[in-house]
This record gives structure tokens, sequence and C-alpha cells, in this order.
């Protein structure tokens, strides 16, 4: 079908999708108390992953990744703050 093309020709590139949280707890000085301050960073590479390459040899787009897929959005920076009773 496609002549002399080997076993694995069509390779997509690889997916990098990392996520980092750091999380900090305060003891409220009420007995039962406490609150927690997180920081979230989402895609911390910054990094854009492309889907598979398009295998059909009569489109136009042959052998392109044109779909975005996780983390095509950029990195996500977020931060919160929880008060537990």
């Amino acid at each position: 079908m496609f002549g002399e093309l080997g076993r694995i020709a069509f390779i997509a590139p690889g997916a990098l999708c990392a996520d980092l949280s750091i999380f900090k707890h305060i003891r409220m000085p009420w007995k039962g108390h406490n609150l927690q301050f997180r920081g979230e960073v989402i895609n911390q590479p910054n990094r854009a992953n492309f889907g598979l390459p398009v295998g059909n040899v009569q489109n136009r787009a042959f052998g392109n990744g044109t779909a975005l897929t996780v983390g095509a959005s950029g990195y996500i920076l977020q931060f919160g703050l929880r008060y537990g009773f």
C-alpha cells in the first residue's frame, strides 16, 4: 500500500504534560480550625502537544500533526486559600 515504507514509518511526537502543586497547611489558634494555601501550575513546561500525523496519503496535509491535544492553552497558574473548621 505504501510501497517501501518500513513497519513504523509514522511516529507521532511525544507528549509532555507536567503539573506542579504546592500546599502549605497552617494551624489556627482555635481547636479544629486550619488554613491551607495552595499554588498550582498546570502544563508547567508550557509545551504544545500535537496529535497524530495525518496518515492518509491522498490528503493534502499528509504527515502533518495538525490537532493540538493536552496543554494547548499554555500554562495556567492559580492560587487558592481554604479555611477549614
